[in-house]
């Protein structure tokens, strides 16, 4: 099966984040109550005010979310080292420290997405996944590899095993890097496909939906799951693996 790797740029350029705005569960942005319900207590648990967790709570106490989510994901990787020595009771840290830190800690969660994906977000990344599939890959009828395959099929076509295969690698991927895809599920699941395989485009065009940083760790996560490829067989699409 050949893939339309020239075509991938003009599909889904840089300035393609056709869902970016659509959240489809599994996290999202906290409300502005529970920012500031949670900001006072966070002030308990900074070391200074170049601390990422002041800088969020700094912004929570008023309601308002942080500029950046990098910091935000800081702030939370600083919170879940404390509460690891509040479960082992180390610094004389006990049961309330441990609640108050797992309740600031929820709240993270649902401000960068980091809860695990629903599975209702996992359908809408497999959805775009599966597109970007038929819209880069070609059903070989002619010795030039033939017409793209969302010409002729749609995702019906799948084979129930191709379908299972796709969510497979989609929930892991979806799993392991909730945090960076931010509920930009959608989004994720067609850059997903297009940064594994190797096309011109993907995560790597992705700062203005992920943020720099996240979309670099989003490219390296998805280049390391190695390339798949969607063949047509019995007017039906399998998929390599």
């Amino acid at each position: 099966m050949s893939f339309l790797r020239s075509a991938s740029r003009a599909l889904f350029g840089a300035k393609h984040s056709k869902r970016s705005s659509r959240r489809h569960g599994g996290g999202g942005a906290s409300s502005a109550s529970e920012r500031r319900h949670v900001a006072a207590k966070m002030m308990h648990w900074h070391s200074g005010q170049h601390d990422p967790v002041y800088a969020v709570a700094s912004f929570w106490i008023d309601g308002k979310a942080y500029p950046n989510l990098d910091i935000v994901r800081r702030a939370r990787t600083f919170l879940l080292f404390d509460l690891t020595k509040a479960k082992k009771r180390q610094n004389g840290w006990g049961p309330a420290e441990e609640s108050e830190l797992q309740s600031i800690l929820a709240v993270l969660d649902n401000e960068i997405g980091e809860a695990t994906p629903t599975a209702n977000a996992i359908g809408a990344m497999l959805d775009d996944y599966m597109d970007a599939a038929l819209k880069t890959s070609t059903d070989e009828s002619t010795p030039s590899g033939g017409y793209p395959l969302d010409k002729n099929y749609s995702l019906r076509d799948f084979t129930t095993e191709a379908r299972a295969k796709m969510k497979r690698d989609v929930a892991k991927f979806a799993k392991a890097n909730a945090g960076d895809i931010a509920g930009n599920w959608g989004q994720a699941g067609t850059d997903f496909w297009l940064s594994r395989n190797g096309h011109g485009t993907g995560f790597q065009d992705r700062d203005h939906v992920f943020g720099k940083e996240a979309a670099e760790r989003l490219q390296q996560a998805a280049r390391r799951f190695g390339e798949s490829y969607v063949y047509v067989s019995r007017k039906k699409i399998h998929v390599d693996r």
